[in-house]
């Protein structure tokens, strides 16, 4: 918390360092055996920590960042630089999303790719939607700017869902994306997980 405050110039509010010292009890306390719990029961089990960083892709290679040295010291570079900087808003807001375009663009940044992961399945509301691609179309970007999403299985599954798997992981074009929606605003999560995407 003393770095954040002092090293980035971040305020934060007895609030802040509260929440921050629980979630920091939590990985104490449950360390590889952390894993996502919904405050309601449902009877479905979500994967640990362990399970996760030890998981391999359809071709059995380990991809996690602490699958080898290389991918280790990669990540823990980046954070000694001050290059993994958390930033909490809203998708679809006028603050966070607006102010990381400016951002890159002063810096002459791209955004190469974007991790979206189902966030946009609660964004559909035609006023919301809108304001989504508004600050997509606004992203600086490269030419082949791609959208990892992750799409929860609800009851229909993914197309290109692996057996045995509750979740599909696909990559869409950024570009094609706002082309798209900005002539026809689509208004079905499924369609917009399935449609377009890379093979």
């Amino acid at each position: 918390m003393k770095r954040m405050q002092e090293a980035y110039g971040v305020t934060l509010t007895d609030k802040d360092k509260r929440a921050l010292a629980r979630m920091t009890q939590v990985f104490f306390d449950k360390q590889l055996d952390l894993r996502f719990e919904l405050k309601e029961t449902s009877g479905r089990k979500y994967p640990s920590l362990r399970e996760l960083l030890g998981a391999a892709d359809p071709a059995g290679k380990k991809r996690g960042f602490l699958a080898t040295d290389e991918t280790f010291r990669f990540v823990q570079t980046m954070e000694r630089e001050g290059r993994v900087v958390p930033v909490v808003g809203d998708f679809a807001g006028d603050g966070a999303f607006p102010a990381i375009a400016a951002f890159l663009q002063k810096n002459d940044l791209r955004v190469s790719t974007f991790y979206v992961s189902n966030v946009e399945q609660y964004l559909l509301e035609p006023p919301t939607w809108s304001k989504w691609i508004r600050n997509v179309a606004a992203l600086p970007r490269t030419d082949d700017a791609l959208f990892l999403r992750c799409y929860l299985d609800q009851g229909k599954k993914h197309p290109k869902q692996m057996e045995g798997h509750r979740t599909a992981t696909v990559l869409a074009k950024i570009d094609d994306f706002v082309t798209r929606e900005q002539k026809a605003p689509t208004r079905s999560w499924f369609k917009i997980a399935t449609e377009g995407n890379l093979d």
